[in-house]
């Protein structure tokens, strides 16, 4: 194995981890590790100038608008695993109507959802799919990556990338 070349280790604020209050981030990048992300940006470039990114709909907005009708919500991380999303027949629903217009268009599209709130204990860490229809909404559980219009790559690529060992590893 590759020495550790830097490392970082920073306690946490209880007050941001009520549920973990001896909460550590603890970061470490070997040689190998920074050389094949160098590359890796070098032949993908930044996420943030082929996508936007957005938090889901917030919970407090979202949860009195679950019914019966309207388009499929996810809200919960079960609902997400690796390149894919939960049937839409389990899934509660919401009035997209009701919510604010740049939600409803962000949500409508293409995107890729990305769960948010994984434990740094878990692998992986970075769990994403591609919703291609715009069919579902997601509450702020979840990221969304918008892709833009110039975009050249579809949702599915996009999620196919955020999937990588590599950057899940980094």
């Amino acid at each position: 194995s590759l020495p550790v070349t830097w490392s970082v280790r920073r306690e946490v604020d209880a007050r941001a981890w009520r549920a973990e209050p001896e909460g550590v981030f603890a970061v470490a990048e070997t040689a190998e590790l920074a050389a094949r992300v160098r590359l890796w940006r070098d032949v993908c470039g930044r996420l943030d100038a082929v996508a936007s990114l957005h938090d889901g709909v917030y919970k407090s907005r979202l949860m009195p608008l679950l019914g019966e009708a309207g388009a499929p919500a996810l809200v919960a991380g079960r609902h997400l695993t690796r390149f894919r999303l939960a049937n839409i027949g389990d899934l509660r629903r919401v009035d997209t109507m009701r919510l604010s217009e740049p939600e409803r268009l962000r949500q409508g599209r293409p995107k890729v959802l990305v769960h948010a709130l994984r434990k740094p204990a878990l692998t992986p860490r970075l769990v994403a799919a591609s919703d291609e229809s715009g069919a579902y909404v997601a509450s702020n559980n979840f990221l969304l990556v918008v892709p833009r219009a110039d975009c050249p790559w579809r949702a599915g690529a996009l999620a196919a990338l955020l999937n990588a060992p590599l950057l899940d590893q980094w």
